[in-house]
Protein backbone atom coordinates (compact mmCIF):
# COMPACT_ATOMS: atom_id res chain seq x y z
CA UNK A 1 0.00 0.00 0.00
CA UNK A 2 1.22 3.66 -0.93
CA UNK A 3 2.54 5.52 2.20
CA UNK A 4 1.51 9.32 2.56
CA UNK A 5 2.30 12.44 4.04
CA UNK A 6 0.17 14.78 5.94
CA UNK A 7 1.81 18.09 5.70
CA UNK A 8 0.98 20.43 8.55
CA UNK A 9 -0.68 24.03 7.46
CA UNK A 10 1.10 27.29 9.32
CA UNK A 11 -2.04 29.14 9.75
CA UNK A 12 -3.31 30.29 13.02
CA UNK A 13 -6.13 27.37 13.93
CA UNK A 14 -8.57 30.58 14.67
CA UNK A 15 -7.71 32.50 11.35
CA UNK A 16 -8.09 29.43 9.88
CA UNK A 17 -11.80 28.98 10.71
CA UNK A 18 -12.34 33.06 10.01
CA UNK A 19 -11.31 31.68 5.92
CA UNK A 20 -13.06 28.88 6.37
CA UNK A 21 -15.99 30.95 7.22
CA UNK A 22 -15.31 33.90 4.38
CA UNK A 23 -14.07 31.51 1.88
CA UNK A 24 -13.78 27.87 2.29
CA UNK A 25 -13.51 26.77 -1.61
CA UNK A 26 -10.44 29.62 -1.64
CA UNK A 27 -8.71 28.26 1.52
CA UNK A 28 -9.30 24.49 0.27
CA UNK A 29 -7.89 25.28 -3.07
CA UNK A 30 -4.92 26.64 -1.84
CA UNK A 31 -4.12 24.19 0.71
CA UNK A 32 -4.07 21.68 -2.13
CA UNK A 33 -1.74 24.21 -4.29
CA UNK A 34 0.37 24.37 -1.05
CA UNK A 35 0.39 21.55 0.82
CA UNK A 36 -0.75 18.49 -1.64
CA UNK A 37 -3.20 15.56 -1.07
CA UNK A 38 -3.38 15.22 2.05
CA UNK A 39 -2.97 18.44 4.92
CA UNK A 40 -3.00 18.70 8.73
CA UNK A 41 -5.41 21.83 8.83
CA UNK A 42 -5.65 21.79 12.52
CA UNK A 43 -3.50 20.74 15.00
CA UNK A 44 -4.59 20.91 18.70
CA UNK A 45 -4.48 18.50 21.65
CA UNK A 46 -7.90 17.28 21.50
CA UNK A 47 -8.67 18.33 18.12
CA UNK A 48 -7.20 17.28 14.44
CA UNK A 49 -8.62 18.19 11.31
CA UNK A 50 -7.01 16.86 7.70
CA UNK A 51 -8.14 18.04 4.22
CA UNK A 52 -8.03 15.19 1.50
CA UNK A 53 -7.33 16.12 -2.14
CA UNK A 54 -6.58 12.79 -3.50
CA UNK A 55 -8.65 10.39 -5.25
CA UNK A 56 -6.63 7.39 -3.91
CA UNK A 57 -6.34 8.55 -0.35
CA UNK A 58 -10.24 8.97 -0.58
CA UNK A 59 -10.68 5.49 -2.24
CA UNK A 60 -9.11 3.68 0.86
CA UNK A 61 -10.94 6.23 3.13
CA UNK A 62 -14.67 5.58 1.65
CA UNK A 63 -14.32 1.82 0.06
CA UNK A 64 -11.35 -0.02 0.84
CA UNK A 65 -11.14 0.46 4.75
CA UNK A 66 -14.56 2.36 5.15
CA UNK A 67 -15.02 -0.27 8.07
CA UNK A 68 -12.16 1.89 9.94
CA UNK A 69 -14.18 5.39 9.61
CA UNK A 70 -17.56 6.47 10.36
CA UNK A 71 -19.57 9.89 10.41
CA UNK A 72 -17.52 12.33 12.71
CA UNK A 73 -19.01 12.67 16.10
CA UNK A 74 -19.12 16.66 15.56
CA UNK A 75 -21.22 16.30 12.34
CA UNK A 76 -23.49 13.91 14.05
CA UNK A 77 -24.29 15.95 16.86
CA UNK A 78 -25.32 19.17 14.52
CA UNK A 79 -27.66 16.66 11.89
CA UNK A 80 -29.25 14.53 14.44
CA UNK A 81 -30.89 16.88 16.43
CA UNK A 82 -32.52 18.44 13.52
CA UNK A 83 -32.45 15.42 10.76
CA UNK A 84 -32.58 12.36 13.36
CA UNK A 85 -30.45 8.80 12.83
CA UNK A 86 -31.38 8.27 9.33
CA UNK A 87 -28.93 6.38 6.73
CA UNK A 88 -26.69 9.78 5.77
CA UNK A 89 -26.24 10.13 9.21
CA UNK A 90 -25.84 6.82 11.59
CA UNK A 91 -23.23 4.32 11.49
CA UNK A 92 -22.38 0.80 11.95
CA UNK A 93 -25.12 -2.31 12.59
CA UNK A 94 -27.88 -0.12 12.46
CA UNK A 95 -26.75 1.84 9.47
CA UNK A 96 -26.63 -1.17 7.43
CA UNK A 97 -30.08 -2.65 8.61
CA UNK A 98 -31.61 1.00 7.72
CA UNK A 99 -30.15 0.97 4.34
CA UNK A 100 -30.95 -2.34 3.52
CA UNK A 101 -34.36 -1.58 4.34
CA UNK A 102 -34.90 1.05 2.94
CA UNK A 103 -32.52 0.12 -0.69
CA UNK A 104 -36.20 -1.38 -2.52
CA UNK A 105 -37.56 1.85 -2.37
CA UNK A 106 -35.14 3.05 -5.17
CA UNK A 107 -34.83 0.20 -7.34
CA UNK A 108 -35.54 0.44 -10.78
CA UNK A 109 -38.69 -1.02 -10.52
CA UNK A 110 -39.94 1.36 -8.43
CA UNK A 111 -38.76 4.52 -9.85
CA UNK A 112 -40.45 3.82 -13.01
CA UNK A 113 -43.57 4.43 -10.95
CA UNK A 114 -42.74 7.90 -10.55
CA UNK A 115 -42.08 9.26 -14.01
CA UNK A 116 -45.47 9.83 -14.68
CA UNK A 117 -45.94 12.54 -12.15
CA UNK A 118 -42.62 13.63 -12.28
CA UNK A 119 -43.55 14.64 -16.37
CA UNK A 120 -46.85 16.12 -15.00
CA UNK A 121 -45.13 18.47 -12.96
CA UNK A 122 -42.37 19.64 -15.23
CA UNK A 123 -45.54 20.12 -17.95
CA UNK A 124 -46.79 22.42 -15.13
CA UNK A 125 -43.89 24.45 -14.85
CA UNK A 126 -42.74 24.64 -18.49
CA UNK A 127 -47.09 26.39 -18.86
CA UNK A 128 -46.79 28.37 -16.14
CA UNK A 129 -43.47 29.84 -17.42
CA UNK A 130 -44.88 31.17 -20.98
CA UNK A 131 -46.49 34.25 -19.32
CA UNK A 132 -43.04 35.13 -17.99
CA UNK A 133 -40.06 36.71 -19.49
CA UNK A 134 -37.71 36.49 -16.15
CA UNK A 135 -37.65 33.56 -13.96
CA UNK A 136 -35.35 32.89 -10.54
CA UNK A 137 -34.00 30.08 -11.81
CA UNK A 138 -32.52 28.55 -8.52
CA UNK A 139 -35.55 28.96 -6.57
CA UNK A 140 -37.85 27.93 -9.81
CA UNK A 141 -35.92 24.62 -9.38
CA UNK A 142 -35.43 24.08 -5.84
CA UNK A 143 -39.78 24.30 -6.12
CA UNK A 144 -40.14 22.23 -9.21
CA UNK A 145 -37.44 19.27 -7.92
CA UNK A 146 -39.45 19.50 -4.02
CA UNK A 147 -42.91 18.94 -5.54
CA UNK A 148 -41.35 16.02 -7.16
CA UNK A 149 -39.86 14.79 -4.17
CA UNK A 150 -43.06 15.29 -2.28
CA UNK A 151 -45.05 13.50 -4.61
CA UNK A 152 -42.90 10.62 -4.74
CA UNK A 153 -42.50 10.28 -0.90
CA UNK A 154 -46.45 10.56 -0.43
CA UNK A 155 -48.27 10.15 -3.72
CA UNK A 156 -51.15 12.18 -2.29
CA UNK A 157 -52.21 15.56 -2.78
CA UNK A 158 -49.68 17.79 -0.29
CA UNK A 159 -49.83 21.12 -2.70
CA UNK A 160 -51.21 23.18 0.38
CA UNK A 161 -48.03 21.96 2.63
CA UNK A 162 -45.06 21.49 -0.11
CA UNK A 163 -44.21 25.52 0.53
CA UNK A 164 -44.20 25.77 4.15
CA UNK A 165 -41.89 22.03 4.18
CA UNK A 166 -39.86 23.88 1.44
CA UNK A 167 -39.52 27.27 3.52
CA UNK A 168 -38.35 25.04 6.58
CA UNK A 169 -35.96 22.73 5.03
CA UNK A 170 -34.44 25.47 3.34
CA UNK A 171 -33.76 27.50 6.68
CA UNK A 172 -32.37 23.76 8.25
CA UNK A 173 -30.19 23.54 5.37
CA UNK A 174 -28.82 26.86 5.88
CA UNK A 175 -28.81 27.06 9.18
CA UNK A 176 -26.44 23.57 9.50
CA UNK A 177 -24.29 24.94 7.12
CA UNK A 178 -23.74 28.13 8.84
CA UNK A 179 -23.38 26.08 12.08
CA UNK A 180 -20.74 23.94 10.39
CA UNK A 181 -18.68 27.11 9.16
CA UNK A 182 -18.02 27.77 13.24
CA UNK A 183 -16.19 26.12 15.75
CA UNK A 184 -17.96 27.50 18.68
CA UNK A 185 -21.51 26.70 17.07
CA UNK A 186 -20.34 23.09 16.09
CA UNK A 187 -19.09 22.15 19.74
CA UNK A 188 -21.95 24.24 21.96
CA UNK A 189 -24.71 21.19 22.58
CA UNK A 190 -27.72 21.90 20.66
CA UNK A 191 -30.00 22.77 23.58
CA UNK A 192 -27.83 26.23 24.06
CA UNK A 193 -30.51 28.76 23.07
CA UNK A 194 -27.91 30.11 20.67
CA UNK A 195 -29.55 31.88 17.25
CA UNK A 196 -28.62 29.13 14.52
CA UNK A 197 -29.67 26.28 17.28
CA UNK A 198 -33.06 28.82 17.77
CA UNK A 199 -33.17 28.72 13.66
CA UNK A 200 -33.13 24.79 13.92
CA UNK A 201 -35.83 24.17 16.08
CA UNK A 202 -37.97 26.27 14.51
CA UNK A 203 -37.15 24.52 11.26
CA UNK A 204 -38.19 21.41 13.02
CA UNK A 205 -41.34 22.47 14.18
CA UNK A 206 -42.36 23.20 11.31
CA UNK A 207 -41.88 19.23 9.50
CA UNK A 208 -42.13 17.01 12.19
CA UNK A 209 -46.03 17.29 13.14
CA UNK A 210 -47.08 17.34 8.63
CA UNK A 211 -44.26 14.02 8.32
CA UNK A 212 -45.91 12.62 11.43
CA UNK A 213 -49.31 12.97 10.34
CA UNK A 214 -48.48 11.43 7.19
CA UNK A 215 -46.81 8.29 8.41
CA UNK A 216 -49.98 7.89 11.05
CA UNK A 217 -52.47 8.61 7.90
CA UNK A 218 -50.56 5.85 5.90
CA UNK A 219 -51.03 2.91 9.10
CA UNK A 220 -54.53 3.62 9.13
CA UNK A 221 -54.78 2.98 5.47
CA UNK A 222 -52.40 -0.01 5.70
CA UNK A 223 -51.82 -0.39 1.71
CA UNK A 224 -49.14 0.31 -0.52
CA UNK A 225 -49.98 3.55 -1.80
CA UNK A 226 -47.33 3.79 -4.38
CA UNK A 227 -44.74 6.22 -2.81
CA UNK A 228 -41.87 5.85 -1.17
CA UNK A 229 -43.18 6.30 2.17
CA UNK A 230 -45.33 2.69 1.40
CA UNK A 231 -42.06 1.26 0.20
CA UNK A 232 -40.17 2.22 3.97
CA UNK A 233 -43.04 1.37 6.00
CA UNK A 234 -44.16 -2.06 4.60
CA UNK A 235 -39.98 -3.64 4.70
CA UNK A 236 -39.35 -5.82 7.26
CA UNK A 237 -35.87 -6.88 9.13
CA UNK A 238 -35.23 -10.60 7.21
CA UNK A 239 -33.83 -11.44 10.85
CA UNK A 240 -36.72 -10.30 12.93
CA UNK A 241 -39.67 -9.69 10.64
CA UNK A 242 -39.35 -5.92 12.60
CA UNK A 243 -40.68 -2.63 10.39
CA UNK A 244 -39.49 0.20 10.76
CA UNK A 245 -40.92 2.64 13.96
CA UNK A 246 -42.35 5.75 13.17
CA UNK A 247 -39.27 7.74 14.27
CA UNK A 248 -37.04 5.74 11.69
CA UNK A 249 -39.41 6.18 9.27
CA UNK A 250 -39.43 9.97 9.93
CA UNK A 251 -35.62 10.58 10.21
CA UNK A 252 -35.28 8.66 6.84
CA UNK A 253 -38.15 10.89 5.48
CA UNK A 254 -35.85 14.24 6.40
CA UNK A 255 -32.51 12.64 4.91
CA UNK A 256 -34.71 12.23 1.60
CA UNK A 257 -36.02 15.41 1.53
CA UNK A 258 -32.92 17.37 1.77
CA UNK A 259 -31.24 14.87 -0.55
CA UNK A 260 -33.91 14.82 -2.68
CA UNK A 261 -34.44 18.01 -3.63
CA UNK A 262 -31.85 20.38 -2.58
CA UNK A 263 -29.23 18.44 -4.35
CA UNK A 264 -30.75 18.07 -7.57
CA UNK A 265 -32.18 21.72 -7.71
CA UNK A 266 -28.49 22.78 -7.27
CA UNK A 267 -27.14 20.58 -10.17
CA UNK A 268 -30.08 21.76 -12.33
CA UNK A 269 -29.40 25.13 -11.48
CA UNK A 270 -25.52 24.78 -12.14
CA UNK A 271 -26.15 23.16 -15.17
CA UNK A 272 -28.43 26.11 -17.11
CA UNK A 273 -26.40 28.41 -15.87
CA UNK A 274 -23.08 26.67 -17.89
CA UNK A 275 -25.55 26.48 -21.03
CA UNK A 276 -26.54 30.04 -21.11
CA UNK A 277 -22.73 30.83 -20.60
CA UNK A 278 -22.29 28.60 -23.22
CA UNK A 279 -24.43 28.76 -26.31
CA UNK A 280 -22.88 26.10 -28.56
CA UNK A 281 -23.39 23.23 -25.80
CA UNK A 282 -26.62 24.90 -25.09
CA UNK A 283 -27.44 24.10 -28.88
CA UNK A 284 -25.41 21.02 -29.00
CA UNK A 285 -28.24 19.83 -26.01
CA UNK A 286 -30.94 21.44 -28.36
CA UNK A 287 -30.01 19.79 -31.63
CA UNK A 288 -30.45 16.40 -29.30
CA UNK A 289 -33.86 16.75 -27.73
CA UNK A 290 -35.34 18.28 -30.93
CA UNK A 291 -33.85 15.31 -32.67
CA UNK A 292 -35.20 12.96 -30.14
CA UNK A 293 -38.33 14.32 -28.68
CA UNK A 294 -39.94 16.13 -31.24
CA UNK A 295 -41.77 18.09 -29.33
CA UNK A 296 -42.99 15.93 -27.17
CA UNK A 297 -41.97 15.82 -23.20
CA UNK A 298 -39.64 12.60 -22.72
CA UNK A 299 -40.30 9.75 -21.07
CA UNK A 300 -37.53 7.35 -19.40
CA UNK A 301 -37.47 5.34 -22.38
CA UNK A 302 -35.97 8.27 -24.21
CA UNK A 303 -32.95 9.11 -21.99
CA UNK A 304 -30.67 5.86 -23.58
CA UNK A 305 -31.37 8.15 -26.73
CA UNK A 306 -30.11 11.44 -24.88
CA UNK A 307 -26.56 10.85 -24.32
CA UNK A 308 -25.78 14.76 -24.47
CA UNK A 309 -28.36 15.17 -22.28
CA UNK A 310 -26.46 13.26 -19.21
CA UNK A 311 -23.12 14.46 -20.28
CA UNK A 312 -24.31 17.85 -19.25
CA UNK A 313 -25.26 16.78 -15.85
CA UNK A 314 -22.52 14.71 -15.42
CA UNK A 315 -20.25 18.06 -16.26
CA UNK A 316 -22.35 20.07 -13.98
CA UNK A 317 -21.54 17.85 -11.14
CA UNK A 318 -18.46 17.63 -11.56
CA UNK A 319 -17.77 21.42 -11.85
CA UNK A 320 -20.47 21.83 -8.85
CA UNK A 321 -20.64 18.65 -6.64
CA UNK A 322 -23.68 19.75 -4.52
CA UNK A 323 -22.21 17.26 -1.64
CA UNK A 324 -18.62 19.32 -2.12
CA UNK A 325 -17.30 17.47 1.12
CA UNK A 326 -17.36 14.64 2.56
CA UNK A 327 -16.28 14.33 6.25
CA UNK A 328 -15.08 10.79 8.15
CA UNK A 329 -13.29 9.91 11.19
CA UNK A 330 -11.37 7.24 11.98
CA UNK A 331 -13.17 4.19 14.59
CA UNK A 332 -10.38 4.37 16.82
CA UNK A 333 -6.51 5.21 16.76
CA UNK A 334 -5.29 3.96 13.74
CA UNK A 335 -2.22 3.53 11.49
CA UNK A 336 -3.43 4.80 8.18
CA UNK A 337 -1.17 4.92 5.20
CA UNK A 338 1.54 5.55 7.04
CA UNK A 339 -0.23 8.01 8.97
CA UNK A 340 -0.93 8.09 12.58
CA UNK A 341 -4.68 8.81 12.95
CA UNK A 342 -6.22 9.73 16.31
CA UNK A 343 -9.98 8.89 16.79
CA UNK A 344 -10.89 12.36 16.90
CA UNK A 345 -9.22 13.56 13.69
CA UNK A 346 -11.42 15.14 11.57
CA UNK A 347 -11.28 14.28 7.57
CA UNK A 348 -12.89 16.17 5.02
CA UNK A 349 -12.74 14.48 1.55
CA UNK A 350 -13.13 17.95 -0.94
CA UNK A 351 -14.89 16.40 -4.46
CA UNK A 352 -15.29 19.87 -5.56
CA UNK A 353 -10.90 20.25 -5.37
CA UNK A 354 -10.59 16.99 -6.75
CA UNK A 355 -12.85 17.25 -9.54
CA UNK A 356 -10.85 20.02 -10.73
CA UNK A 357 -7.39 18.23 -10.81
CA UNK A 358 -5.89 18.56 -13.76
CA UNK A 359 -4.08 15.38 -13.67
CA UNK A 360 -7.50 13.81 -14.10
CA UNK A 361 -9.77 16.73 -16.34
CA UNK A 362 -7.84 18.47 -19.10
CA UNK A 363 -8.81 22.18 -18.50
CA UNK A 364 -10.61 21.62 -15.11
CA UNK A 365 -12.25 24.65 -14.61
CA UNK A 366 -13.91 24.91 -17.82
CA UNK A 367 -17.54 23.66 -18.84
CA UNK A 368 -17.03 20.76 -21.72
CA UNK A 369 -19.44 17.92 -21.06
CA UNK A 370 -18.02 16.14 -24.04
CA UNK A 371 -15.08 15.10 -21.92
CA UNK A 372 -17.85 12.56 -20.65
CA UNK A 373 -18.16 10.92 -23.83
CA UNK A 374 -17.13 7.28 -24.54
CA UNK A 375 -15.39 5.42 -22.22
CA UNK A 376 -14.31 8.69 -20.28
CA UNK A 377 -15.29 8.18 -17.06
CA UNK A 378 -14.55 4.38 -17.00
CA UNK A 379 -11.04 5.51 -17.34
CA UNK A 380 -10.86 7.58 -14.62
CA UNK A 381 -8.92 7.07 -11.20
CA UNK A 382 -11.45 5.57 -8.51
CA UNK A 383 -12.77 8.79 -7.24
CA UNK A 384 -11.76 11.09 -9.10
CA UNK A 385 -15.16 11.22 -10.07
CA UNK A 386 -17.85 11.19 -7.30
CA UNK A 387 -20.71 13.35 -7.20
CA UNK A 388 -22.90 10.83 -5.27
CA UNK A 389 -20.22 9.86 -2.97
CA UNK A 390 -18.99 6.26 -3.31
CA UNK A 391 -18.38 2.89 -1.63
CA UNK A 392 -21.07 1.23 0.72
CA UNK A 393 -22.42 4.86 1.55
CA UNK A 394 -23.03 6.17 -1.83
CA UNK A 395 -26.12 7.81 -2.47
CA UNK A 396 -29.03 5.44 -2.62
CA UNK A 397 -30.85 8.03 -4.23
CA UNK A 398 -28.58 8.28 -7.38
CA UNK A 399 -30.73 6.74 -9.93
CA UNK A 400 -33.96 9.07 -8.59
CA UNK A 401 -31.43 12.03 -9.13
CA UNK A 402 -30.27 11.29 -12.59
CA UNK A 403 -33.85 9.98 -14.06
CA UNK A 404 -35.28 13.41 -12.52
CA UNK A 405 -32.87 16.00 -13.37
CA UNK A 406 -32.49 14.77 -17.21
CA UNK A 407 -36.23 14.86 -17.57
CA UNK A 408 -35.86 18.25 -16.38
CA UNK A 409 -33.14 19.53 -18.50
CA UNK A 410 -34.46 18.01 -21.71
CA UNK A 411 -38.13 19.20 -21.26
CA UNK A 412 -36.55 23.00 -20.38
CA UNK A 413 -34.27 23.23 -23.03
CA UNK A 414 -37.10 21.79 -26.06
CA UNK A 415 -39.47 24.56 -24.90
CA UNK A 416 -36.94 27.24 -24.15
CA UNK A 417 -34.24 29.48 -24.95
CA UNK A 418 -32.08 30.86 -21.91
CA UNK A 419 -29.56 33.65 -21.16
CA UNK A 420 -28.38 34.89 -18.11
CA UNK A 421 -30.23 38.44 -16.77
CA UNK A 422 -27.67 41.19 -17.25
CA UNK A 423 -26.37 42.95 -14.41
CA UNK A 424 -26.85 40.72 -11.36
CA UNK A 425 -24.14 40.67 -8.81
CA UNK A 426 -21.30 37.91 -9.65
CA UNK A 427 -22.52 33.97 -9.40
CA UNK A 428 -20.15 31.84 -7.29
CA UNK A 429 -20.69 28.86 -5.36
CA UNK A 430 -20.54 28.94 -1.43
CA UNK A 431 -20.24 26.31 0.32
CA UNK A 432 -22.77 25.10 3.37
CA UNK A 433 -24.17 22.06 3.79
CA UNK A 434 -24.15 21.74 -0.17
CA UNK A 435 -23.11 23.79 -2.84
CA UNK A 436 -25.85 26.83 -3.24
CA UNK A 437 -25.65 30.77 -4.38
CA UNK A 438 -24.80 33.69 -2.58
CA UNK A 439 -27.57 35.69 -4.09
CA UNK A 440 -30.96 34.40 -6.18
CA UNK A 441 -30.05 33.77 -9.85
CA UNK A 442 -31.76 35.60 -12.41
CA UNK A 443 -32.45 34.10 -15.83
CA UNK A 444 -34.21 35.54 -19.13
CA UNK A 445 -36.54 32.84 -20.65
CA UNK A 446 -37.53 32.88 -23.86
CA UNK A 447 -40.52 30.59 -25.29
CA UNK A 448 -38.90 28.37 -28.67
Amino acid sequence: MTTIEARKVKLNPFAASARMRSDPLGLMAQLKREYGDLVLVVDLPNLKSYAVFSPEIAYEILVHQADRFEKPALGKKMMESSFGNGIFFSDGDFWRRQRKLAQPAFYHTRLSTYVADMRQRIDDLLTRWQSLSEVEIDKEMHALTLVIVVNALFKTDVSGLTERVGKAMNELGTAVGDQSKSILDSILPNWVPTPINRRKQRAVDVINPILYKMIADHRAAGDDQGDLLSALMQVQDEETGERMSDQQVRDELMTMFIAGHETSALALTWALIELARHPDAEASLRAEVDSVLAGRLPTADDLPNLPYTAMVIKEALRLYPPASFISRQPAGNIDFMGVKLPKLAVITIMPYIIHRDPRWFEHPDEFMPERFAGEFEKQLPKCAYMPFGTGPRICIGNGFAMLEMQLVLAAIIQRYQVSMTPGQPEIKPVLGLTLGFEHSVKMTIKKR
